[in-house]
């Protein structure tokens, strides 16, 4: 082998060296990249697993609450019924006061007639309970009005409060 052709191989080495150090660089770099790419990929799995552990506690928040404004609208609406029948039951109780008061009224404008009368002065007894009678009946009749007119905003105001769960539900 002569000194020119070592010369050339060598050459032809030093030029395949060459490209070997540029490609070991290459896929160094290529590594390193990689390198910081899972690095990346991890940091997004620990943040992706800590968003959803998250989720799912918020979900289970939300959930609790929902079941809470369940039960509140079942109570509202409980309650609500209750109420209706209550006012219904005072309706028909004040519907009959006020009838019972037209009748004492009639017997107390008949007494008044009778006392009129100077045959019939002996009757002053039985007009003076007919009196009495149509004033507790009319006493009767003012308070249950006013227990009426009580339990009427109670039921507005149970109607009210339902309706703003009924929105805040839906």
């Amino acid at each position: 082998m002569t000194m020119g052709k070592a010369y050339e191989e060598l050459g032809e080495v030093k030029v395949e060296n060459e490209k070997l150090r540029v490609d070991l660089k290459s896929e160094a770099e290529l590594c390193q990249n990689l390198k910081k790419i899972l690095n990346e990929l991890h940091l997004n799995a620990a943040a992706n697993d800590k968003m959803r552990v998250e989720r799912d506690e918020k979900n289970q928040k939300w959930e609790q609450e929902s079941r809470g404004l369940v039960l509140a609208l079942d109570e509202a609406n409980e309650n609500n019924v209750d109420l209706e029948q209550i006012f219904n039951v005072l309706r028909a109780e004040n519907k009959g006061l006020k009838v019972h008061l037209s009748v004492s009224q009639n017997k107390c404008s008949m007494a008044e007639k009778k006392a009129k009368n100077p045959k019939e002065l002996k009757d002053t007894d039985l007009f003076a309970k007919v009196d009495e009678g149509r004033w507790k009946v009319e006493d009767q009749l003012k308070w249950k009005k006013e227990e009426f007119k009580h339990l009427e905003e109670a039921h507005d105001k149970l109607r009210e409060k339902f309706e703003i769960s009924k929105n805040e539900w839906e």
